[in-house]
């Protein structure tokens, strides 16, 4: 067993996850498609009385709707659902049951209201991703009935189911990191505590009651692949009854030691009364039906006990459909919102794109004639450059021309000839030009001497 982590100060984001049976490598954020069913991803709250199952519900969701107690006195008496809120794209439904170990709520009815609720949201094709189980890191030590009610628990999840669920430990910040961590460690390796769970794929996370804290733990669910809890297919597939459940076993142990016990007793006293019949001890016989019928009574009144358990959960089934059937018109009118919300962005989107494409199509064209402009203008560049060299080559064959030719110095008797050296353009045509000045001037000389 490795160190646990250290502990992350109150406002950061940060979420430490232990889980033997999964890689390092951080997992997807977005749910596929086949996971997430029709109604998103639903998760349940659980754990003991004040362990904070309301105000992580809150938090998440971003909601004031559950109510908050300010001490270990619970507030919540039946099962409610917040409404539905988004992480990363996905729509999800936070399961607020009542607490195990309740201050006015007995075991068995919290039980019976939490099964009720399951069953019913899994005959309407509910099935949760995941549940939240949250522990205080403050308690000093886990006592009996915590351990019992954990037991129930694992047996409503089922075995199988525990990869699906976090074990969260919250309030670290009302211990030092050293006592958070040695309490944490203890929850992990403790075979009374929390260890079975742990090695059947529970994992365990840290909470620090911030927004950021609860969807990075509900992101830990999100890729999970819903499945059918132990109590969900006793209930509605077995079509067991509500008292003959594993996880309703772990609460009526007791009781049905007494049970067993009664009924052992009995057997003896029908052997002792046999005896007495026997024997014609009519005292006897007398002081032993007055037994037998008190103890016969005592197992009709347990056995009522659990008709009467029987025929409430059935009335919290019948409540628990109806606040399911809430539940389904919540999402499908989220549905709808979500699909005319859809269907605007696509219109926007595909205005947006006729747009860019107007302007891509104008953008394109304003580039064809700046093309085709370029195009123009270089050819007219390089048209006026052939020009200009062309009359350069003229010049320069004109002045070519002249340096060869001769003309009288004075008086036409005698005769220059110029030979063409390595001169430039520039002076080339300097020298047209002085060349045809000097012929001029000794053209004109020689006009007035004739």
């Amino acid at each position: 067993m490795s160190k646990p982590l250290p502990i992350p100060p109150d406002g950061q984001n940060r979420v430490f996850s232990y889980n033997r049976h999964s890689s390092s490598r951080a997992p997807s954020t977005m749910a596929p498609e086949s996971s997430r069913g029709s109604h998103g991803i639903t998760i349940a709250l659980m754990g003991a009385t004040g362990t904070g199952k309301s105000t992580f519900a809150n938090v998440a969701s971003g909601y004031s709707d559950m109510p908050v107690a300010s001490n270990l006195k619970s507030c919540t008496t039946k099962v409610e659902h917040t409404k539905p809120f988004y992480v990363d794209g996905v729509p999800v439904t936070l399961i607020d049951t009542p607490g195990f170990d309740d201050s006015v709520m007995a075991d068995s009815d919290i039980l019976k209201s939490i099964a009720s609720y399951l069953a019913a949201s899994f005959e309407k094709g509910f099935k949760l991703s995941g549940i939240i189980y949250l522990h205080r890191i403050s308690d000093y030590k886990m006592g009996g009935i915590s351990r019992r009610n954990f037991s129930m628990f694992r047996k409503l999840c089922g075995d199988q189911n525990l990869k699906n669920v976090l074990i969260v430990t919250n309030m670290w910040s009302e211990v030092s990191p050293a006592v958070g961590e040695a309490r944490e460690l203890e929850l992990m390796t403790d075979d009374l505590l929390f260890k079975p769970a742990y090695d059947k794929g529970a994992r365990f996370e840290r909470h620090n009651n911030t927004v950021e804290c609860a969807h990075s733990i509900i992101r830990r669910i999100i890729k999970n692949h819903p499945e059918t809890l132990r109590i969900q297919q006793e209930l509605v597939e077995e079509k067991k009854d509500i008292v003959d459940v594993e996880a309703f076993a772990v609460l009526d142990k007791d009781m049905e030691k007494i049970r067993t016990k009664h009924k052992e007793e009995l057997q003896a006293l029908q052997y002792q009364l046999d005896l007495a019949l026997r024997n014609k001890d009519t005292e006897t016989q007398d002081e032993l039906r007055a037994v037998r019928t008190e103890m016969i009574d005592r197992l009709a009144a347990m056995n009522k006990k659990h008709e009467a358990l029987s025929k409430e959960y059935r009335e919290e089934k019948r409540r628990a459909d109806a606040k399911i059937q809430e539940l389904v018109v919540l999402l499908n009118d989220e549905r709808q919102r979500a699909t005319e919300a859809q269907r605007r962005f696509e219109e926007l989107d595909a205005d947006r794109r006729k747009e860019n494409q107007q302007m891509l199509h104008t953008l394109r064209l304003m580039q064809d004639r700046m093309e085709q402009q370029a195009v123009q203008a270089r050819m007219e560049r390089e048209h006026q450059l052939e020009l200009e060299r062309r009359e350069l080559m003229r010049l320069r064959e004109e002045n070519e021309r002249m340096r060869y030719s001769r003309y009288p110095l004075s008086g036409g008797e005698r005769w220059l000839y110029e030979v063409p050296g390595n001169d430039s353009d520039d002076t080339i045509a300097e020298n047209l030009k002085s060349t045809t000045k000097r012929k001029k001037k000794g053209f004109m000389k020689k006009l007035f001497r004739y």
